[in-house]
């Protein structure tokens, strides 16, 4: 039999309320700040319309686990959706941490300002940020690369 104290947490337990599953790596509060830094100056770029700095900062996790820059084919697609719309806001939706090559950041734009009692028009996008040799990279949730496929996937589904 197993007690606990309501008011003692333990580190499982406050990862587990934070990001939905245990991460199966050592992460710290640095490393959440790092991410999620990295990601808010991605998404204030798309919205400043400087879509070129922003893809800048995307990366591409290769079969063979390297962090390459983005592919010309793939940077020019994920350019045109960036392109298409005028971007109003942005919301980070959460952020997930499991491996170092498998975590998640969800994010939506919002392209208007909605009429009281209307919804905001949303897209929803996804990145999949990266920590290889103690850095962290934004890597592009894109089905040709590695990262196309994630335990964490599974899990919420």
């Amino acid at each position: 039999m197993m007690f606990s104290s309501c008011n003692k947490k333990s580190e499982g337990q406050k990862i587990m309320e934070r990001y939905g599953v245990e991460p199966e790596m050592a992460i710290s509060e640095q490393d959440t700040q790092v991410v999620l830094n990295l990601t808010n100056k991605f998404l204030t770029l798309c919205k400043n319309n400087q879509i070129d700095e922003a893809m800048s900062m995307l990366y591409y996790y290769d079969k063979k686990n390297n962090i390459v820059s983005l592919p010309s084919d793939l940077a020019k697609k994920q350019r045109g959706i960036l392109k298409i719309f005028h971007i109003y806001s942005y919301n980070i939706e959460y952020l997930k941490f499991y491996r170092e090559d498998d975590s998640q950041v969800k994010y939506s734009f919002v392209f208007n300002q909605p009429a009281k009692g209307e919804k905001p028009a949303t897209i929803t996008g996804l990145l999949r940020p990266i920590r290889k040799n103690g850095k962290w990279y934004l890597t592009a949730a894109d089905t040709d690369s590695q990262t196309h496929s994630s335990v964490l996937d599974r899990i919420y589904k």
